[in-house]
This record gives structure tokens, sequence and C-alpha cells, in this order.
């Protein structure tokens, strides 16, 4: 419930885990650890709307495409890109994008397009 209180407007837990631990354990008089804490952050995370829980945008946009099923290869590319390519797809640099994952620019369109889908606000629905 503690970890579900921190969560902001838009779903992210802003705040990291080792300060709440200290938080519990002072506020509450709970006795916890960092390791428990991730485990329930993940149990969380599992929630809807998908990428509630989440740290930052990469990780909320992660989450929501690892919900998404079947996974086909437009979703495993678009997992890749965010997952190691999200400072470039940010800037808008398709072209290392598909470069770096020798696709042609149709299909990089269908993983752009698959990645602008996701909610970068799970929090506000």
């Amino acid at each position: 419930m503690y970890l579900i209180g921190n969560l902001d407007d838009d779903g992210y837990l802003r705040r990291d885990i080792p300060s709440i631990v200290d938080d519990i354990a002072f506020s509450q008089n709970i006795n916890t650890n960092e390791e428990e804490m991730e485990k329930l952050l993940h149990v969380i995370q599992e929630f809807d709307p998908a990428g509630v829980g989440a740290r930052d945008l990469r990780e909320c946009l992660l989450i929501q495409l690892k919900k998404k099923q079947p996974q086909s290869g437009i979703i495993q590319l678009a997992t890749e890109v965010v997952e190691k390519q999200m400072d470039e797809f940010s800037k808008k640099h398709y072209d290392k994008i598909s470069k770096k994952l020798e696709i042609d620019e149709e299909i990089l369109k269908d993983v752009i397009q698959e990645i602008l889908k996701l909610n970068p606000r799970p929090g506000n629905s």
C-alpha cells in the first residue's frame, strides 16, 4: 500500500527504493529490504493500466510492450528500440535505428507506430 501511495498522477514511482525502505522503517515501523520492495514493485507493475509503477518512461513503455500478445516481430523490434535505442528514438534519429536493426523504412514505420500507440502516462487513464 505504501508503494502504491507513492505513485504520482502519471502512475510513476519517482522515489528510489532505498528511500522508500527507510521511510517505511521510520514511519510505519516495518522492517523490509530493497530486494523485497523490488519484488513488490514488480507485482504492482503487473496491474492495469499497463505501465503503472514504472520508474521512468523507458520502463513504462517496456512494461506495456511486454504485455502485448501475441509478441509479433514488430513488437519485438519495438521492444529492442525502447531497451537499447531510446535516446535515438526520442531524438528522432530513425536512420540510425534502421541501420542498427538492419531493417527497411517500411518496417521502421511500423515499429515507430507501435511505440507511439503506447501510453506514456498510464496513471492518467
